[in-house]
């Protein structure tokens, strides 16, 4: 009986280790493959490969002077009236945000259109 016990024991020691070795091959296969497919969030601290397809100026319907261009690399420039600042770009359960978490919309993007605070950015050609 003592034998089974121990048998048993053993078994699910065995067990565990093979769960946490498959978990950890898992989570390094992963972090391998994000160079060829497109990575998440916890690998890159949220840079995306589909920025390349936002790149672009989208110019402000109401206000031809305001603008928002992004770059392929995440950057972002903001200009509204006479301001203008540079910030970055981020992917968040598929929104798009800005460095300081405001949303410019959703991706993909819905007919090269952005709000951003409730004014319409269009893509320019």
């Amino acid at each position: 009986m003592v034998f089974y016990e121990q048998y048993g024991k053993t078994l699910v020691c065995l067990a565990l280790i093979m769960i946490a070795i498959a978990g950890g091959c898992t989570s390094s296969g992963s972090t391998a493959g994000s160079s060829t497919g497109s990575p998440d969030a916890a690998d890159d601290g949220g840079f995306h490969s589909s920025f390349a397809e936002l790149a672009g100026t989208y110019v402000s319907t109401d206000d031809p002077a305001s603008s928002i261009s992004l770059d392929p690399t995440g950057a972002a420039r903001v200009v509204t009236g006479s301001n203008s600042y540079d910030t970055s770009i981020y992917m968040e359960n598929d929104v798009l945000r800005l460095a300081d978490g405001t949303s410019i919309g959703p991706y993909p993007i819905q007919d090269g259109t952005l709000i951003y605070q409730g004014v319409k950015y269009q893509k320019q050609s």
